[in-house]
């Protein structure tokens, strides 16, 4: 069934929506998932390591039976960690946590599991309430902004990191489910509300600043909220893709093959080489001078967890999990020499509990496993569902 409601979502993406011209988040523009994704790829099943008509099957030794148990422990921390009203926060039993709980979300998702049926089905759907009201709460678009404490991932992410999480997990959660289950009026308009405030906020360099430390990386999370929310039906108005892809090629430097945004600083960073080729990969630029220096600078230069010494952050994941999603759209030496490398190295890092753990920066579990299941999945091509 998950199949044929990804399928129809996909199939009516662009029916009657209003949607602006070439330069938006209109599919057939900048927009179009990137080089490596010409095929019309359908969910693989992990149990039967293929998917419907059109997908691309799971290879036999992309999982592996430690990566598969060590996802599986990782699943069972996170759901053990939820809090009975439907959050997680950064750590089990901390308070509520808008971006970790949609982390949390997106993870049981690439698991396969959806709001009607998986053993995280209660879970998700107590996690969907949750965002909703979330959401719906706030006057501004804001969310939650002073509403409960600053968390962390707002510290070194933004202020807005809640509103793009939310805005890929809602999406996602919407290409999921069949009628009836959600209360779907509630998760579109939730869903709409978000999206016209990252809409909104895009600076004039095609950035989205956000008080982040770190601009590159807030743009990327801007740039997949928005084309998640485009391929669930939401009108983007404003934003411009084109915008999006020049400032990220003006953060190219050709002498180093790296990424950077000045007002951060300089270096070959792993995070942003990572969240660059995720933008480069999935607006069809694959082929790009820029898209191919900074692959040879993730395979060659830079390395997981290298930022600070080799310790492991909450960020690092996260760079994993943009590098194996640009990756997996090319589909060629790039992720078959990539992959089983940061997979082994995750499963070796994973806790006695289940866990991962950050050691500096974003340091909660809750969202380290989160990052690090979803990455794990990786090989089920269940997410994102606007890109297969």
């Amino acid at each position: 069934m998950r199949r044929t409601l990804v399928a129809a979502l996909l199939a009516g993406l662009t029916a009657g929506l209003g949607l602006a011209a070439a330069g938006t988040f209109a599919d057939g523009g900048p927009g179009t998932p990137g080089t490596g994704s010409k095929d019309a790829r359908g969910a693989a099943d992990p149990k039967d390591g293929g998917g419907g008509a059109g997908a691309r099957p799971q290879r036999t030794n992309e999982v592996t039976p430690a990566s598969l148990q060590s996802a599986q422990r990782g699943i069972d921390f996170l759901l053990k960690s939820q809090h009975r009203s439907g959050y997680w926060g950064v750590e089990p039993g901390a308070p509520p946590d808008v971006a970790t709980t949609c982390m949390v979300g997106l993870a049981l998702l690439g698991s396969g599991d959806t709001p009607t049926c998986g053993r995280s089905a209660e879970a998700l759907r107590r996690a969907t309430d949750f965002v909703i009201m979330s959401a719906l709460d706030s006057r501004t678009g804001e969310m939650l902004a002073g509403k409960w404490t600053w968390t962390i991932p707002e510290s070194k992410l933004g202020h807005r990191i809640h509103i793009y999480f939310a805005t890929m997990f809602l999406s996602q959660v919407l290409g999921a489910s069949p009628p009836g289950v959600i209360d779907e009026a509630s998760l579109r308009e939730a869903l709409a509300k978000l999206a016209a405030r990252v809409d909104e906020t895009q600076l004039a360099n095609g950035s989205w600043l956000d008080q982040s430390p770190e601009p590159l990386i807030t743009t990327v999370l801007a740039w997949m909220a928005l084309r998640s929310a485009f391929s669930a039906g939401i009108t983007v108005r404003n934003a411009s893709v084109d915008r999006v892809l020049a400032y990220v090629k003006s953060c190219y430097d050709p002498k180093t093959a790296t990424f950077s945004d000045s007002r951060f600083g300089s270096g070959p960073r792993y995070i942003n080489t990572t969240g660059s080729l995720r933008v480069l990969y999935g607006m069809g630029e694959g082929d790009s001078p820029e898209a191919k220096g900074g692959q040879q600078t993730l395979l060659k230069k830079v390395t997981f967890a290298q930022d600070y010494g080799g310790s492991a952050g909450g960020e690092d994941y996260l760079a994993a999990l943009f590098a194996v999603e640009a990756l997996q759209l090319e589909d060629g030496d790039g992720w078959a020499y990539y992959w089983p490398r940061i997979r082994d190295q995750l499963v070796k890092l994973q806790n006695a509990d289940g866990s991962w753990t950050g050691h500096h920066c974003i340091t909660g579990r809750v969202f380290c496993t989160a990052t690090a299941v979803q990455t794990l999945q990786m090989p089920y091509r269940y997410l994102p569902l606007d890109e297969h």
